[in-house]
This record gives structure tokens, C-alpha cells and sequence, in this order.
């Protein structure tokens, strides 16, 4: 089964098409038109969902947002336990500590 990404970000066209080389992926820049069934299934999100679109996902495994306000994905409920949490300030801060 192919996985399924939601990609949330703002992208320009030849972001998207980078994107697209990497895996298929569904973009929705603002998350609008998706359906529950859309949220439950995605595997991996990039972006900041609402919180309360995930609940009761069991699918996602990872959620990567584009802030470092990860707080309200971390109340219980919310993500699965297996799902992996990430965001891009962490990223930008180890790659500034390594170089």
C-alpha cells in the first residue's frame, strides 16, 4: 500500500514538483476541502493540522510541522502513540549547531 503524505505547506511550483519527485503527495496548502477520512488515513502531514482532525488517527506515523508550537499535539488523544513529531525550528537549530 502506498502511503499517503498531506502536504500542508505554502509551496511555489517548483517546490511542489521537488516535492513530488521524492514521494506522491497530496497538497493542500490550507488544509481546506479534506475530509475526515483524508486526516485518518494520511500517514505522514506536513504542516500544522488542527489538532482535532487527527484525533483517533491510527494511521499517522509521522507529523512534521513547520513551527516549534508543538504543544497541542502533544495532549493525549491526539497522536497515535507510534506517530514520530518533529518540527522545522528543531531541524534549522541542529543544522546551525552542526555547521
Amino acid at each position: 500500500m502506498e502511503s499517503i503524505i498531506l502536504n500542508l505547506l505554502n509551496l511555489t511550483g517548483e517546490e511542489r514538483a521537488a516535492f513530488a519527485v521524492l514521494a506522491p503527495q497530496r497538497f493542500h496548502p490550507d488544509g481546506a476541502g479534506l475530509t475526515v477520512e483524508d486526516w485518518q488515513s494520511a500517514q505522514v502531514i506536513l504542516g500544522n493540522p488542527p489538532p482535532e482532525c487527527l484525533r483517533g488517527s491510527t494511521a499517522l506515523r509521522w507529523l512534521h510541522t513547520r513551527s516549534a508550537g508543538v504543544d497541542p499535539y502533544t495532549a493525549p488523544g491526539v497522536l497515535p502513540s507510534e506517530a514520530a513529531l518533529t518540527c522545522s525550528s528543531v531541524i534549522a537549530s541542529a543544522s546551525s549547531i552542526v555547521g
